[in-house]
C-alpha cells in the first residue's frame, strides 16, 4: 500500500532498475515498475509491477496519472527514456531536459545530424529511405548498418560486401519503430565507453572502458568490457573534451552522460552515439565500487535539477565485466555461480534473466543471462580468473539442458 509517499514510476525492468528503487524506496518513494514480462530481474525491489508495455505511452500515461506519480523515470534505457520525457512533459513533471532533447538524443537520425553539424567528431554517414541508390553511397566499405532508434543493437550489422547491403538495410529497418536506417563507415581502432557527469555544463569523467564486441554481418554483441580503459593520459583528456562538448551541443546539465567511441591509433576520438543517462549494464556498480561515484543517486537528483557534487576518486582495481549469454531456449536456472564466487574468480554476479523467460539470439541483449563483475590487480589476471570461472558456470533451460554460450570469452589480445 502506498501510504501516501510520492511515487516514482520506472519504466523496464533490467537489472540496474532494481538498484534505482532500492536507492528511491530510501528516499521515501513508492516505486511502480512497468513492464510487461511476468518476472524481469527488478520486479522483486518494485513496491508494485505492472505489465505493461514501458514503450506503450499512452499505458505510462494513464499509470502515472492514476497513480498521481511524482516522478516518471527510466535512467538505464534508451527507448524508454522518451517515453518518460513526454510523459513528464504532459503531466508536468520534473525531467532533466525537454522531449525534443530526448527525441534528439534516442533517434540517430537527429543525434548524427546535430553532431556533424556542431564538429562533434563522428564518422561519415547517410540516411537510408526508400528511393536511396544503395549502389552509390559515396562511403568506405566496410560500413556499418543501423537502426536509427532501436536499443540492444538489434539490427546493427558490419557490412564489407555492397551485394548483401540490400539485405541488412531491410532486416535493420524490421528492429526500428520508425522504420528509418542509417548507413555509416566503419572505423578502425579500439572501442571506448565513455561514463561522465556533467556538471556546471562541463562533464567529469568517472571511469572508461575498453569494449570486447563481435561485430558480424547480422549482429553485433557487445560481450565483455575491462575498465578503466587502457589509452593514454592525453587520449583520457581528450575523451572529457568531447563529453563537454556533447554536452554544451545538447544542453545538458547536472546529469549522467556516456558516450561510445572509437580510439584511433592516432589518438582521434570519433563518437559512435551517446545518452544522458547510465548505462543498462555493470556500469552502475562499477563507478560506484571502483570509484566511489553513486550515478544512480546523481540521476536521481538530476530528474529533480539538484546539482551532484561529489567527485569520483582515482580507481582502485582493473575490472572486467563479462556478460555470459544462452543459446535459444527458456532460461530455468543457473548452476556454480555461489562456488566461483567463495572461490574468489567473480566478485560479483548479477542476474539478467529470471526462470521462465525466453533467451533469443536475435539480439544480444536477449541472449545476456549473466553479468559476471572479475576483479584484479591486471588485465591478465581478470582474465585468468573469468577462464577458470568460466569452467565452473552453467545456464540451464527448462528441459534441463546446459545452453552457455562459451564461443564468445575474450582472448588476450582482445584485453590487452
Amino acid at each position: 500500500m502506498n501510504e501516501q509517499k510520492p511515487v516514482a514510476v520506472i519504466l523496464g525492468g533490467i537489472y540496474p532498475h532494481g538498484f534505482l528503487m532500492r536507492k528511491l524506496k530510501a528516499r521515501g518513494y513508492y516505486t511502480v515498475l512497468v513492464d510487461y514480462f511476468d518476472a524481469p530481474p527488478a520486479a522483486a525491489d518494485a513496491d508494485e509491477h505492472i505489465k505493461e508495455s514501458a514503450m506503450d505511452y499512452d499505458a505510462v500515461l494513464k499509470i502515472a496519472k492514476e497513480k498521481n506519480a511524482e516522478l516518471v523515470m527510466s535512467p538505464c534505457l534508451d527507448q524508454q527514456m522518451l517515453i518518460a520525457a513526454r510523459v513528464s512533459e504532459t503531466l508536468g513533471l520534473s525531467f532533466p531536459f525537454d522531449p525534443e532533447t530526448a527525441r534528439n538524443v534516442t533517434n540517430k537520425r537527429y543525434m548524427k545530424k546535430i553532431m556533424m553539424e556542431n564538429g562533434i567528431p563522428t564518422a561519415k554517414y547517410i540516411q537510408v529511405g526508400k528511393d536511396t541508390d544503395l549502389s552509390s553511397l559515396g562511403l568506405r566499405f566496410p560500413v556499418i548498418v543501423k537502426p536509427v532508434d532501436s536499443c540492444g543493437s538489434a539490427g546493427v550489422a558490419r557490412i564489407e560486401d555492397p551485394a548483401l547491403l540490400a539485405e541488412a538495410v531491410k532486416r535493420a529497418g524490421g528492429w526500428s519503430f520508425s522504420n528509418d536506417v542509417i548507413i555509416e563507415e566503419y572505423r578502425q581502432g579500439r572501442e571506448v565507453s565513455v561514463y561522465s557527469y556533467v556538471r556546471d555544463k562541463k562533464a567529469v569523467v568517472v571511469t572508461t572502458q575498453n569494449r570486447i564486441s563481435f561485430v558480424g554481418s547480422d549482429i553485433v554483441k557487445c560481450f565483455s568490457s575491462v575498465c578503466p580503459a587502457d589509452v593514454s593520459a592525453q587520449v583520457k583528456e581528450k575523451l572529457g573534451e568531447v563529453a563537454t562538448r556533447i554536452a554544451q551541443v545538447f544542453g545538458f546539465d547536472n546529469t549522467p552522460l556516456f558516450y561510445q567511441a572509437i580510439v584511433g591509433e592516432d589518438g582521434e576520438v570519433s563518437v559512435i552515439e551517446f545518452s544522458p543517462r547510465l548505462g543498462g549494464g555493470t556500469c552502475f556498480y562499477l563507478m560506484e565500487d571502483n570509484a566511489d561515484f553513486d550515478m544512480l543517486s546523481a540521476s536521481i537528483d538530476s530528474y529533480h535539477h539538484i546539482r551532484f557534487d561529489k567527485d569520483p576518486v582515482p580507481e582502485k582495481k582493473t575490472i572486467l565485466a563479462y556478460q555470459v549469454q544462452g543459446m535459444e531456449g527458456v532460461y530455468d536456472h543457473t548452476e556454480g555461480l555461489e562456488e566461483q564466487k567463495s572461490k574468489g574468480l567473480i566478485a560479483e554476479y548479477f542476474m539478467q534473466k529470471t526462470s521462465g523467460m525466453h533467451i533469443s539470439t536475435e539480439k544480444a541483449s536477449s541472449a545476456r543471462v549473466i553479468a559476471l563483475i572479475i576483479k584484479g590487480d591486471d588485465r591478465m589476471e581478470c582474465l585468468g580468473k573469468l577462464r577458470e570461472a568460466m569452467k565452473g558456470i552453467r545456464i540451464i533451460d527448462n528441459e534441463g539442458r546446459d545452453i552457455t554460450d562459451r564461443r564468445l570469452i575474450p582472448a588476450e589480445g582482445d584485453i590487452v
